[in-house]
């Protein structure tokens, strides 16, 4: 444990086995990055199932890029360990997948890196069949364009993804599974999906997302399921909602049909903003801050306890505007009040 691995510019090939041993000193990391992050390390696939496989206690991986992935095969795989991170790489230009976990890591923080071009999945957080689990994820300010599928959770997996952004995904943009032991948080994400771009089952706090898809939220009924304050472009499937405890849809600006049906879980304060300019300034241009005049400004409730920030991390007003952008003493992207 606490090694630091250099890596200098140039081209490197898998498949490559990392074991980090068990730290002497608490607290020490095995560290592998590149010596020049300007011209870092470039992993290609050499045949096998993946590029890199990670196992260890406590393992850093950063500043490093990853592509010629084949469909099938996987850049960085996680197979087991205490405290994984990956950080401030690049992905591109690949058909398999990115970043896979095919055993349980009781936490892992990914966060800074760029996924383009890829044909498989961004991320895929415990494995899909619930045989491994991630056990609080920390995923946030990573930067996702062009891929099969974006994050996406197994079952039994949970953690916080905040602040992503996703655009151009074939498939699920954020995906989560039922049967974790803690909600995942879902907020200030911004996912533009061809598919379903939130796709929700298990526990979860959904909050201040834009959320563009065929499906802008899909919503599988379960008990603490709390979506507030988002900005849904596309379609809407609250399935079998109303029947379980702990759940909330309110402050929504909704693009579709908003259900009438489930009163104990459709507390009020959505907005059908089908009639996109009614309530956004420039839709089409992903400006969604609300128009004067908009229901979104006036429509806001104060149920549970309140949204403290907006996607762009402003506070909130009292009472909040409905969907993801506070109308309060702000400035639209494109406009000025």
């Amino acid at each position: 444990g606490g090694d630091i691995v250099m890596l200098t510019s140039g081209d490197y090939y898998g498949p490559c086995d990392i074991i980090a041993s068990e730290p002497l000193i608490g607290g020490e990391v095995t560290i592998i990055e590149s010596l020049d992050p300007q011209i870092p390390a470039v992993f290609h696939n050499g045949g096998g199932d993946y590029i890199l496989s990670v196992a260890g206690p406590v393992v850093t991986l950063m500043l490093m890029a990853f592509t010629d992935v084949p469909a099938g095969t996987s850049a960085i795989e996680l197979q087991s360990g205490s405290e994984m991170s990956v950080r401030f790489n690049a992905f591109y230009d690949m058909d398999g997948d990115a970043l896979v976990t095919t055993g349980s890591v009781a936490s892992a923080l990914v966060n800074d890196n760029t996924f383009t071009d890829l044909g498989g999945t961004a991320m895929s957080l415990g494995c899909a069949d619930g045989s491994c689990v991630l056990a609080g994820a920390d995923v946030h300010e990573n930067l996702i364009i062009g891929a099969g599928y974006g994050i996406v959770f197994g079952p039994g997996s949970w953690g916080v993804v905040e602040d992503n952004n996703l655009a151009a995904i074939s498939g699920v943009g954020i995906g989560l599974a039922a049967g974790a032991s803690e909600a995942t948080i879902v907020e200030q994400n911004f996912v533009e999906s061809v598919g379903d771009a939130l796709l929700v089952s298990g526990s979860a706090q959904v909050h201040s997302n834009i959320a563009i898809g065929s499906g802008s939220l899909v919503a599988v009924s379960s008990p603490d399921q709390w979506i507030r304050g988002n900005t849904l472009i596309g379609g809407l499937s609250l399935d079998g909602w109303g029947n379980e405890s702990g759940q909330q849809f309110t402050n929504n600006a909704v693009a579709a049909a908003i259900p009438t049906t489930g009163a104990v879980a459709i507390t009020g304060g959505n907005v059908d903003c089908r009639e996109l300019a009614t309530c956004f300034y420039d839709a089409e241009a992903w400006d969604f801050y609300p128009v004067p005049g908009s229901d979104l400004r006036t429509e806001g409730r104060e149920l549970g306890e309140p949204l403290l920030s907006d996607w762009c991390g402003r506070g909130r007003g009292v009472p909040q505007t409905v969907g993801a952008l506070e109308a309060a003493s702000v400035l639209s992207f494109g406009a000025v009040e």
